[in-house]
């Protein structure tokens, strides 16, 4: 899982965009889970209204509170993952691929586990499967629809 840390911004230009805050936020990423599309030290741009009037789609990258899920007692910076299994689907990762409803999920922009993983995953209403880009990080999660903070509109490569 990807940890975003939030970007420190001068007191005078906190100020002018507070309201933004309520639509947009910004994030610092500090992890290597979702090469290769986005890198440590990129910033991502949140949109934390889309999902107001819209469901998550499949392979929308999204940013959640992950003590929502794991471990309510222990407050954890939030996470960027992308969403593969929607509610009341079932999820097979077998042999490095990944299945939804029995049907081969196209990925072109991953990185294959070195190691096989294989699991069954059968996600509830309300709630999302989503996994790393870079699959030799931990192999993904079952998160709720609230535990979602928005989904990733823009990045800036760290380059």
């Amino acid at each position: 899982m990807s940890k975003v840390k939030e970007i420190e911004l001068p007191e005078d230009r906190m100020r002018s965009l507070e309201r933004c805050d309520e639509v947009i936020k910004y994030y610092f990423l500090t992890l290597d889970n979702m090469l290769p599309t986005l890198k440590p030290n990129d910033r991502v741009v949140v949109d934390k209204t889309i999902y107001k009037s819209q469901a998550p789609q499949r392979g929308d990258i999204i940013v959640f509170n992950p003590h929502n899920t794991l471990q309510p007692e222990t407050p954890q910076a939030p996470l960027t993952q992308r969403a593969i299994g929607l509610p009341g689907e079932t999820v097979k990762i077998e042999n490095g691929r990944v299945y939804i409803d029995g049907k081969l999920y196209r990925e072109d922009d991953i990185i294959r586990s070195s190691t096989a993983v294989n699991k069954l995953i059968m996600v509830p209403d309300r709630s999302y499967f989503v996994i790393s880009d870079n699959r030799n990080n931990p192999d993904g999660s079952i998160i709720t629809r609230e535990a979602i903070v928005g989904k990733v509109i823009w990045h800036f490569s760290s380059n």
